[in-house]
């Protein structure tokens, strides 16, 4: 049995459990509701935050990062916060980070 408190753990599960599903998505929605129940609390916000914990997808140049951060933003409580959460992810998965930090990704992204 693999530790659902960890993303290996999830992931190898949502591994074996994917063929039973029509969508790779409705796999994910259907374990990681499994994990509320299981611990109290879901192991990833969304799909999206699950593919970039598992994958790094979406942190790849300026547009998806930014196309990210928006799916991301209503599970903060601020903006910033959102930031910092997936810039630290993009920060380990990448060998070049996008942004210095929040203002660089403000100015780039937003305009200031």
């Amino acid at each position: 049995m693999n530790d659902l408190t960890t993303i290996r753990g999830f992931y190898e599960t949502y591994l074996r459990l994917l063929p039973q599903h029509k969508t790779s998505k409705e796999c994910f929605e259907y374990l990681n509701a499994e994990v509320e129940q299981i611990n109290g609390e879901k192991m990833f916000f969304n799909y999206t935050d699950f593919e970039i914990r598992t994958f790094g997808k979406g942190l790849e140049d300026i547009y998806n990062f930014t196309k990210t951060y928006f799916n991301l933003l209503g599970y903060f409580p601020t903006q910033k916060e959102c930031f910092e959460y997936i810039h630290g992810i993009q920060n380990v998965t990448a060998k070049k980070p996008l942004f210095k930090g929040y203002t660089d990704f403000r100015k780039k992204t937003m305009g200031g």
